[in-house]
């Protein structure tokens, strides 16, 4: 395995933001609108066949029904966003590092350097003479397969593992010629599974 490119960075809230909005509109929502058009249809069904037999409550039951589903399929994306958003907030930002290697990327968190404090003697003279162990990496691995894609917008890539997780790489964190690279090498490795976000081209 050929290590191309390593990089540390953070992501600001702000950018996550913008990434989570264009998850959700890239992967979330087009399920929404299959969802909705379907029961559109069911729902111009039932009325129709209300209107033919204006007494069967059974109708009315249905249509409501249709209509509190599309509804939840709309609000729970906005719910699950708006309580995301609060959460990482409140984490504050945190320092990943990018390895980018041939066949594949590995994100890791790094943790934060514990705290030294100041060295006290214990009661019996004594000093503690195992010292604390170097931050740890949880290493995530996301091989270039058919259970990735990769969107790129201005100012980030959008990684996405298929029903497991995505994640975020701002392009602030490389050079101008390393971001192409970077792209040409996700078009080689994915193929029609890469692609620019075509409303920030239009922007």
């Amino acid at each position: 395995m050929k290590e191309k490119m390593q990089r540390e960075y953070s992501i600001p809230f702000e950018l996550f933001a913008k990434a989570f909005t264009l998850f959700q509109r890239k992967f979330v929502y087009p399920r929404c609108w299959i969802i909705t058009a379907f029961l559109g249809a069911v729902i111009v069904f039932y009325v129709s066949a209300a209107l033919q037999d204006p007494g069967n409550t059974l109708t009315y039951v249905l249509i409501f029904a249709c209509l509190a589903v599309i509804f939840i399929q709309w609000y729970n994306p906005k719910k699950i966003r708006r309580q995301l958003l609060n959460a990482i907030k409140d984490l504050g930002d945190e320092t990943y590092r990018l390895t980018v290697e041939e066949d594949g990327l590995t994100i890791g968190t790094i943790l934060p350097e514990p705290e030294e404090d100041a060295e006290q003697e214990s009661g019996d003279g004594f000093h503690d003479i195992f010292p604390e162990e170097p931050p740890q990496l949880a290493d995530t691995v996301i091989p270039f397969n058919k259970q990735v894609k990769i969107v790129e917008s201005a100012e980030f890539f959008l990684v996405y593992q298929v029903r497991a997780m995505f994640y975020v790489i701002p392009k602030q964190a490389f050079s101008p010629e390393e971001n192409r690279q970077l792209a040409g090498l996700f078009a080689e490795k994915l193929g029609r599974q890469f692609c620019p976000d075509k409303q920030t081209e239009r922007n």
